[in-house]
């Protein structure tokens, strides 16, 4: 087989790799959990079957209450969550007061070097002229936010 038609693939075995570990390795032990009487209390796993789903469906316990709190939960925050993104973009896209502050303070971050770029650019063996031109890319990064300030 040739590399350049493998290529692609192997870059996503790492991705995988980390998919299956976060999220569907945790899926598949829930639910295998869900046939036991297992807690975290105890060593103990005994197979129970179906008689965990039979409790919480049954309406003797308050489990119909608490999934319907989570329920709400869920839709209370889904709407908070985009009120609150939409509220934001409007601050930088309409005319609103103090609206280049707003954007200074979301914006200043990607505008400033780590330390560690910092470090790194120290520690290489950079030319003059690259310092030279490293200089000029963090002024130019200044004005931008003081333009960003000051503009009306």
């Amino acid at each position: 087989m040739r590399l350049n038609k493998i290529y692609p693939t192997y870059f996503a075995f790492g991705a995988l790799l980390v998919y299956g570990v976060l999220y569907v390795l945790p899926g598949l032990l829930g639910i295998g959990y869900a046939f036991t009487d297992w807690t975290a209390f105890s060593n103990e796993v005994n197979f129970i079957g179906f008689d965990n789903f039979m409790t919480v469906f049954s309406g003797e316990e308050n489990y119909m209450q608490f999934l319907g709190n989570t329920m709400l939960f869920t839709v209370v925050t889904t709407i908070a969550k985009t009120v609150l993104g939409l509220s934001i973009a409007l601050v930088f896209t309409k005319a609103v007061y103090f609206r280049n502050v707003h954007r200074t303070i979301m914006f200043i971050p990607s505008s400033r070097r780590s330390d560690e770029q910092k470090r790194k650019t120290d520690i290489s063996t950079a030319t003059q002229s690259e310092k030279c031109i490293e200089e000029k890319l963090d002024e130019t990064r200044l004005q931008t936010v003081l333009m960003l300030i000051f503009e009306e």
